[in-house]
């Protein structure tokens, strides 16, 4: 999947943009990018290491049983042997992912502060969900059984108060296949004022809502019918509180507007509950993303990208608030 890559939003950036070079020490973030990138290598080497290590143990085991078997006649052993290699070989998938991902944390904490000086009282977590995702409408909004987070920022910047979670949401889709459900950005913003439950507009289904296609929507939403609604075909506009909605449905068609000035990949949904707006933004890149551990940070290739294209990514949401 490609990483790095500059979102061309048509967006007009502000004075306030975290793009601005004003307030960040490059000489301290240099120094600190050399010091990540040779730990990135050495821990990168290690990983290596460690799986060339791995494969010729395997191979010797299963050379090994093949041998015993030939020579007593009898699968037993290769069998054996070829399950035990299964397993062991999920195990080396396991552990040199995990350690890919620790070396990415690692980077993201130490680098970011710095490239990102603008935001207050900024939080960078990297594997992990945020707070806010416990209060996402459900699965109506989202159908989710597993989660992979990879960045998550958390901050205030320019009065907006926001989480940006880089996110893969995925669902048992039979066959011991998942299927993915969403991959992209995820953006909380506080609103101005409290909604009365929960407003979301909702991508319209290609097909008509049933239960055997798990696109049932509970009982308490409703499906907000008017002419504004209907040229806006693509969109499905439920809510727990269809009156409050009525009022509020100009806001929500300016706030997908505005997140219309994104690059995406997909339709973008926007869901309300209470006093939260949740922004789903699905992605064909990763835009917050650093290289792979192999691939050494570059400064302008890949912390101001990432820095930009939060930026972009902020501005639009902004809107979101006014819902």
């Amino acid at each position: 999947m490609e990483t790095g890559a500059r979102l061309t939003s048509t967006s007009t950036p502000s004075a306030s943009d975290l793009n601005s070079d004003a307030e960040t020490d490059w000489l301290a973030v240099t120094a600190a990018l050399a010091a990540c990138n040779a730990n990135r290598l050495a821990g990168a080497r290690e990983i290596r290491r460690l799986e060339l290590t791995l494969w010729f143990s395997l191979a010797a085991l299963f050379i090994t049983a093949l041998v015993i078997a030939y020579r007593n006649g009898s699968v037993y052993f290769a069998t054996t042997a070829f399950a035990i290699s299964c397993l062991l070989l999920a195990a080396i998938q396991s552990v040199t992912e995990r350690q890919r991902r620790r070396l990415q944390g690692d980077a993201y904490r130490v680098l970011l502060p710095s490239v990102l000086s603008r935001i207050d009282d900024l939080v960078i977590e990297f594997g992990q969900a945020s707070d806010s995702m416990e209060r996402m409408p459900g699965h109506y909004f989202l159908p989710r059984q597993k989660a992979r987070h990879d960045l998550v920022v958390i901050g205030r910047w320019s009065g907006l108060v926001f989480s940006v979670s880089q996110t893969q949401f995925t669902r048992a889709a039979g066959d011991d296949r998942d299927e993915i459900t969403f991959w992209g950005v995820i953006v909380c913003v506080k609103l101005k004022s409290v909604f009365p439950g929960d407003f979301a507009a909702l991508q319209r289904p290609e097909k008509a809502r049933s239960l055997l296609r798990q696109t049932t929507l509970p009982d308490q939403l409703q499906v907000l019918y008017s002419e504004a609604t209907e040229q806006r075909g693509q969109y499905e506009f439920v809510s727990t509180a269809p009156d409050a909605a009525e009022t509020r449905l100009g806001r929500m068609l300016h706030a997908l507007d505005a997140v219309r000035t994104l690059p995406l990949d997909g339709v973008a949904q926007i869901g309300v509950r209470n006093g939260d707006a949740f922004l789903l933004l699905p992605f064909g890149n990763a835009p917050l993303a650093l290289p792979d551990v192999l691939i050494a940070i570059d400064i302008e290739r890949d912390l101001k990208s990432l820095r930009d294209n939060l930026s972009d990514i902020l501005q639009a949401a902004q809107a979101a608030t006014e819902i």
